[in-house]
């Protein structure tokens, strides 16, 4: 890339509009200023200079012109990000990809949905897929704009089709395409008999996918790829990047729980929609909505699941500094029905007269609790709508105090409420750290071994004893792990967690990031695993100590004397265990 396209880029890029994509500005004199993204900043040190268009932290030194500054915010290469920034402009730069170092990566999972477009378009079973989206009220339009495509029921097409053309199978079970079985060894597809909706980056390229399954009898409705150095759910939003044009052109996000939400929402002429794939709006993802837009509108389905969980995306959303508006839709409906029933113009109407501000939203379900004539009631309501507002504008307080008051009837101010602090516990004794992470990484390692194979699934099993655990969490997994392969011959990861209950699920998707062997891909032999067994088991032992310690009362001397013995005694047969270890 010649100097004079870096220039290009920069002198093209309005700095202002950029960095106001991840802080908030103020204009003071012929500058703007903010809170250094860089840094924790309290006091606003982020200069930029439309005068001279560039970005820079008093403080931290940190900035500068439109490509340094994006560089360092998305921590990506000074190139990567020319390319970024360039490919907004409409600038032609060599080399579209955002890195060569995932360039096999990407064709590799561009192929597998080109593979299930395929597939959907040109079999038997895809046709009757596609008979299936239309009658659900998809275009072909919509199914060829979304990429829709079908994993078939073959279990092996897919791997043998990658496979001929030369893809290492290891590669392909790290992009979650495949798995690989014990019993035989061969390769199996891990999307089977599943219409898929392909999940990109910002450069649009494929970085997963989610099924959803078209067996009426699957519990498993929809399933997601699985962490792999491309996806991680809980930073990707479905059709962002398609859609970013039409969201930065609103500068508002349509935000749903599906891809048929987002779908039927695009056919009427809603084109800004990104959906969260299903699961709890994370803080990571509340930030990414905010680098395309300042408003977004909540439109999660109307039933209690989907208000419980509008309420929980309220907070990450305004702290993500987003303008939060709320759609909740009548009678249990979701976004998908609702529009399908009431069309273009019925949606328009209802969006236009129902949407409405956070503030709004939580004072009209407060409303619903107040009963005027009742003293305790009142009180109740006037603390709760005092929290509510609390960090609310002097305008927006304003604007609400007529209407409370008339709810009253009596002249209400907004006044600030002390929020009393639950006492600390008892300070508890300081764990041995070190030690305790000893038990937790072995435990660990155990999950992940069977997670990536079977192979040692009876020698854990026969060891697998109630109530000898480091941590419940993982006890739980361990038993849910044997019990899954009980009717299976390998696994497929995001089926498995699937079937795991949100906390084990989320547990282990927090273990993922940090465990040694399972972001290294190692795998372990026998005499390893038997190690591992025996520290699991020993920590039974450090547990009964503890206990024992806990159990000695001063004023009872007789009782702590005895108690004491059979610590002495504890301490000795964990002595010997250790020597024996050895």
């Amino acid at each position: 890339m010649s100097k004079s396209v870096f220039e290009q880029i920069n002198d093209q890029t309005n700095i202002v509009e950029l960095v106001s994509e991840f802080i908030s500005l103020e204009k003071k004199g012929k500058n703007f200023f903010g809170l250094c993204p860089f840094h924790d900043d309290t006091n606003p040190s982020f200069s930029v200079s439309p005068e001279k268009n560039i970005a820079f932290c008093m403080t931290c030194k940190t900035g500068g012109n439109p490509i340094n500054f994006y560089r360092q915010i998305k921590n990506i290469s000074y190139i990567e990000a020319a390319k970024e920034l360039g490919a907004r402009l409409g600038i032609k730069v060599e080399d579209q990809k955002r890195s060569s170092r995932y360039d096999l990566e990407y064709e590799i999972m561009n192929k597998a949905n080109d593979f299930f477009k395929f597939t959907l378009h040109n079999t038997t079973e895809g046709l009757k897929a596609k008979e299936y989206l239309i009658k659900r009220g998809l275009t072909e339009e919509s199914i060829n704009h979304f990429e829709i495509g079908l994993a078939n029921n073959d279990y092996q097409s897919l791997s043998k089709m990658l496979v001929d053309q030369a893809y290492e199978p290891n590669l392909l079970m790290t992009l979650g395409l495949s798995s690989r079985s014990e019993k035989n060894n061969e390769l199996y597809d891990i999307f089977n008999n599943r219409i898929t909706f392909p999940i990109k980056d910002n450069t649009l390229n494929v970085i997963g996918f989610s099924g959803r399954s078209v067996d009426p009898k699957d519990n498993i409705k929809y399933m997601n790829s699985q962490e792999t150095p491309l996806f991680r759910k809980s930073d990707v939003i479905y059709n962002l990047y398609d859609a970013q044009d039409e969201i930065k052109k609103l500068d508002e996000v349509l935000l749903f729980e599906g891809f048929f939400d987002v779908i039927s929402a695009h056919q009427i002429g809603y084109k800004h929609g990104v959906a969260t794939m299903g699961t709890a709006l994370t803080e990571s993802q509340a930030k990414l909505l905010r680098r395309h837009a300042k408003r977004v509108v909540v439109i999660y389905d109307g039933d209690n699941a989907g208000i419980n969980a509008t309420h929980e995306a309220i907070p990450k959303l305004k702290r993500a500094r987003l303008d939060v508006d709320i759609l909740r839709l009548p009678n249990g409906m979701d976004p998908d029905d609702y529009i399908k029933k009431n069309k273009f113009e019925g949606f328009k109407k209802f969006f236009e007269t129902n949407k409405k501000d956070s503030y709004r939203y939580y004072y009209e379900n407060l409303l619903l609790r107040l009963d005027p004539n009742n003293a305790n009631s009142v009180q109740a309501f006037v603390r709760d709508v005092n929290l509510l507002f609390q960090d609310a504008s002097a305008v927006v307080m304003q604007m609400f105090e007529p209407e409370i008051s008339k709810k009253l009837g009596f002249d209400f101010k907004f006044s600030k409420v002390d929020i009393p602090s639950k006492p600390l516990p008892e300070a508890k004794k300081t764990e041995r750290k070190q030690v305790l992470n000893k038990y937790i990484n072995a435990e660990n390692d155990l999950i992940f071994e069977l997670l990536k194979r079977k192979k040692h699934l009876d020698l854990i099993k026969d060891s697998l004893i109630p109530n000898t655990y480091v941590l419940l969490e993982n006890y739980q997994v361990l038993e849910r792990l044997v019990s899954f392969y009980e009717t299976r011959e390998f696994l497929i990861l995001s089926d498995f967690m699937d079937r795991l209950p949100n906390n084990l699920r989320e547990h282990l998707e927090k273990n993922m990031k940090t465990n040694f062997n399972w972001q290294n891909g190692i795998t372990l032999e026998s005499d390893t695993i038997k190690n591992h067994l025996g520290v699991v088991h020993s920590y039974s032992n450090e547990r009964e100590l503890d206990a024992l310690y806990e159990q000695m009362d001063p004023d009872n001397p007789q009782e702590s004397l005895e108690i004491l013995n059979q610590i002495n005694k504890l301490k000795q047969k964990m002595k010997t265990n250790k020597r024996r270890d050895k």
